[in-house]
């Protein structure tokens, strides 16, 4: 069975790799190793699928933390306009929402499954086809799963190693390194920090509103950003602490540092906590700060300071008051590591820049052989941008191979 490209793995950077392609006129076969295309869109951005983001070019190299200057030429190929046409040619409405993140105006992510779907109409699929090996044969290729398909050239497009029940197993990179390509360890990226305090753990579920995360590796801070976050029972998550550890594998003693208030500045809140307890004297002081802060982590923070949680709030010493300030507004956590690979939201790692041509996304040592996607070692921060790179990323591999 011949065809002129054979695309392995029908994800997003797969089926627009496909689209590209039959949009040549080109006879396409796409395998896929689940029963269904798509299986890590639907759940991306929690359901709704956060596609791209409202920002420039500049911005998408800015907050794609690995490799950015890397994706310039594919992002100006195919940028964020062109992918918000593409869907609406297709019936997909795409609006912003107030942190600049795409989503289908419905909120259903099938939306976008269907218009890749739609936009690939004359290409063949496979599913349930697990790709075993890939060999060179003259100018083209052989792929092998429990039958063998000829072709001119090959995209590879089958995802990272994290959520391998979507299909992500980690055999692309098996595939490039077969060829010789270099192999950037896969990492997780993107994931819930873990902690070696275990005092999250009786915080699991808290949440903190607009707080303030900055990592540190020594006293060189490494990355910062304000958002939502949420204690676990072994760390911190939310989209914070998950862009924040996109940077935890620069760093060799990565420490966490949380600002409960960062809209005021130390003196502002000790003045804050003064009142509270002129206020209101005569109750405790774990009960004061419940005032300010959710139930359980009032609880820990009175531990943290070593203060009495029952003495009055009248009876609050300065030194007591300073210390619950400075906890309140750095309240460090040492950085044990990350949640598995398995659970990351994406892959960091993968196949090295250097072995790819920026502008066609075609190997440098094997002419034919593609990539696109989160095979490639390129990853970003949250807000649509590691879609984004692999709708371009695989546009690019379908309009060269």
């Amino acid at each position: 069975m011949k065809y002129d490209i054979i695309i392995i793995g029908a994800g997003a950077a797969g089926l627009m790799a496909a689209h590209a392609a039959v949009s040549r006129g080109k006879r396409v076969l796409v395998l896929e190793r689940k029963t269904r295309p798509g299986c890590k869109l639907l759940i991306t951005g929690g359901g709704k699928c956060n596609v791209t983001h409202t920002g420039d070019m500049r911005s998408f190299v800015e907050h794609t933390v690995t490799n950015g200057r890397f994706l310039y030429n594919v992002l100006h190929a195919f940028s964020n306009d062109d992918l918000i046409a593409f869907f609406g040619r297709y019936g997909v409405v795409l609006a912003a929402d107030e942190d600049g993140r795409y989503l289908p105006a419905d909120g259903d992510a099938k939306d976008i499954i269907d218009a890749l779907l739609s936009a690939t109409g004359g290409a063949a699929y496979g599913y349930n086809a697990r790709v075993e090996r890939i060999e060179k044969i003259g100018d083209g290729f052989m792929v092998h799963t429990d039958k063998a398909y000829e072709c001119a050239s090959v995209i590879i497009a089958c995802g990272g190693a994290s959520y391998p029940a979507t299909g992500s197993s980690g055999d692309g990179y098996e595939f490039a390194a077969s060829f010789g390509h270099d192999i950037v360890k896969p990492r997780a990226a993107l994931a819930g920090i873990r902690t070696a305090e275990s005092w999250p753990y009786s915080c699991a579920g808290v949440s903190l509103s607009n707080a303030g995360v900055t990592l540190f590796d020594g006293a060189k801070r490494m990355y910062r950003e304000r958002g939502d976050i949420v204690f676990t029972h072994d760390g911190v998550s939310g989209i914070p602490a998950m862009n924040t550890s996109s940077s935890v594998h620069r760093c060799r003693t990565p420490v966490l540092s949380i600002d409960v208030f960062p809209d005021e500045s130390p003196a502002a809140l000790e003045e804050r906590l003064m009142y509270l307890c002129a206020e209101q004297p005569k109750r405790t002081i774990v009960n004061m700060l419940d005032i300010l802060l959710p139930k359980m982590l009032a609880r820990v923070c009175v531990l943290l300071c070593d203060i009495d949680g029952t003495k009055r709030a009248g009876e609050l010493s300065a030194d007591e008051r300073r210390r619950a300030v400075v906890l309140l507004k750095q309240m460090r956590l040492t950085v044990s590591g990350l949640m598995p690979i398995e659970r990351a939201t994406v892959t960091g790692g993968g196949v090295a820049v250097a072995m790819i041509d920026a502008h066609t996304m075609m190997s440098k040592k094997i002419p034919g052989l593609f990539f696109a996607g989160e095979v490639i070692d390129v990853d970003a921060l949250c807000g649509g941008y590691n879609l984004q790179i692999a709708f371009s990323t695989g546009y690019c591999a379908g309009m060269n191979a």
